[in-house]
Parts: structure tokens; C-alpha cells; sequence
């Protein structure tokens, strides 16, 4: 039965590669699959992004390489390559470099140095080196951070601005082995994130957890984050904040070498479902995720 389980699996993972179209605000497949609440689930080399006290309990050191395939009106991560490794038993450093855009036709906008017109169509692309380190405080408490230098390139109404900006980031994870059974884990975590553009510096807090079981089929986990905690308290603490609150949440089994992946990013009220598949053989990993029309592809490395 499990053989006949895996091989339907992967047939399915094949179909979901040639037919995927890809394109989110985030990287990471296993994130997105599970409706994007990666605060705590990260156990690669995304960690440098999602959550970087996640980085000492690596493993050992992680290689990925994520691609989005296909056109769309929004915000996305189009290239990310990552990199994260465990140091001499308590930290662990990770690089990130990324490619991001957006197309929007018919944009009205009105920022913080310049007015787009109405009706203009509007380009952005950015790039990025995040430095990420984390440092293990002990088996259960670990805390983290990044700078970003980044650059950005935008065109709108015919006119080209570019600028250079230094982001910062703060995360915190928290875990517990055997808490009501012999082999569950319980994770809390938290990342605060600078974001600055052309037209706003922000900042976005998300609180994380999740809950991995064991059972007949083998590593159950649960997952959920929030996204732009401090969005409800904006108004009073004299800042902007980056995103709609909303609440992400994920589901994973894994079965043999394969995982199953599902989630709900309510973020906004936008109740967008996503799913995906993850094939996993020694040290490489293959993944894919949807969300409706989009999704992502992956590939790690560990060595």
C-alpha cells in the first residue's frame, strides 16, 4: 500500500512541475503550501528569511534555490537563492540574494516622496543581500536577525527613480520536545521586519506556532502565524504598517520520503487556499506549491 501511496504521490508531484505558474510575495514552497505561515516551520535554508533563530538548529548546512514561473499584477519574488549553515554548536549564519517586482496597470498612488498619476502603469524591481545570524541560547530558546541592503528600480508615468535602502530584522524561536507525547514538538516563534521602498518605510510583526506529531503515517504538522500583528495599533504608535492582519495557517504529513502540504492565508480577508508536494531523498529536496493560479518551485541542497 505504501508503495502504490508513493508512486501516486509522484506522479502527482511530476504533473503539479509542468503545470505550476508561480508568483506570491514570499519565498519558500513549504511556506506557501502551508498558506504561508513559515514563522516556525522552516527547517532549511529559509530559515533566512522566515525566521533566523532557526538557524542553529540546522542540521547541516542547506543550499535552495526557489523560481516563480509566470506573469501576474502583484508583488513578487521572481529569483531567491538562500543559504544557511549551523556554526560551532550555538550560532548559525545565513545569505540570501533576491530579484523582486511588480506590474501594475491603472496604478493612483500617493507616497511618501512622490504622486503616482492615475492610470499609469507602474514597474519595480528590487534586489537583495540579506546577512542573517542566529544564536542558540540553549535546546529550547534561540534569537535571530538580518540586515538588508537592497536596491530599487521603478518606472511609472515615463519617469525612472532608483534607491538604496538598509532594512533590519529581529526574530525569536522557542521549542519544546515531548510535551504531551514522546516525540511531539511545540514551536513558537516571531520575526519584526523593516521594509522600505521609494515610497514607505514600515514595519511588519508576525508571531508564529506550530505543532508536529507523530502518528500511523509518520511527522503530522500544524501550523499558523499572523501576519502585521501590529496593525490594529498603528494608529497609536505613530508608524506604518506593512500588510493587512490576518491569520496564516498549515497543515503537513509526511509519508515516507513525501510530504503533503495545505494551508489558508486569510491575511486581508483574502481566504486564499494553497497546497503543494515535497519529495525529500537523503540530502536533496524537491518541492512545488499552488495557491489558485500561481505557486512556487524548489530545490535544496543540504551537504
Amino acid at each position: 500500500m505504501i508503495k502504490k501511496l508513493k508512486r501516486t504521490l509522484s506522479t502527482a508531484l511530476i504533473a503539479l512541475l509542468l503545470h505550476t505558474s508561480v508568483n506570491q510575495a514570499c519565498t519558500g514552497a513549504k511556506q506557501m503550501a502551508m498558506g504561508h505561515a513559515g514563522i516556525t516551520i522552516s527547517d532549511d535554508a529559509n530559515s533566512t528569511y522566515w525566521n533566523q533563530a532557526k538557524i542553529p538548529f540546522l542540521k547541516r548546512p542547506a543550499l535552495t534555490f526557489t523560481k516563480l514561473v509566470g506573469n501576474c499584477e502583484s508583488y513578487r519574488y521572481d529569483n531567491t537563492l538562500s543559504f544557511a549553515t549551523p556554526l560551532l554548536g550555538r550560532l548559525g549564519l545565513g545569505l540570501q540574494l533576491m530579484n523582486s517586482s511588480q506590474d501594475i496597470k491603472d496604478l493612483s498612488f500617493e507616497g511618501r516622496k512622490y504622486i503616482i498619476k492615475e492610470g499609469a502603469d507602474y514597474n519595480e524591481t528590487m534586489n537583495w543581500l540579506k546577512i542573517a545570524a542566529g544564536f542558540k541560547i540553549n535546546d529550547n530558546f534561540s534569537v535571530g536577525g538580518a540586515i538588508t541592503p537592497k536596491r530599487i528600480h521603478e518606472t511609472s508615468d515615463d519617469k525612472k527613480r532608483q534607491g538604496r535602502f538598509l532594512d533590519y530584522e529581529l526574530s525569536g524561536l522557542f521549542q519544546k520536545s515531548n510535551l504531551l507525547t514522546d516525540d511531539d514538538r511545540l514551536r513558537l516563534g516571531v520575526l519584526a521586519r523593516t521594509w522600505s521602498t521609494l515610497h514607505v518605510k514600515a514595519l511588519n510583526l508576525r508571531p508564529g506556532i506550530s505543532y508536529t506529531i507523530n502518528n500511523k503515517l509518520g511527522d503530522l504538522t500544524l501550523a499558523s502565524s499572523y501576519y502585521s500583528a501590529l496593525a490594529p495599533f498603528a494608529k497609536y504608535l505613530n508608524f506604518i504598517v506593512v500588510g493587512s492582519p490576518g491569520i496564516r495557517a498549515g497543515i503537513e504529513q509526511k509519508v515516507g520520503n513525501f510530504a503533503l502540504r495545505a494551508g489558508m492565508d486569510n491575511a486581508g480577508n483574502r481566504k486564499v487556499l494553497t497546497c503543494g508536494l515535497g519529495y525529500t531523498n537523503e540530502d536533496k529536496s524537491l518541492s512545488v506549491a499552488m495557491k489558485k493560479d500561481y505557486g512556487f518551485l524548489e530545490a535544496t541542497l543540504t551537504y
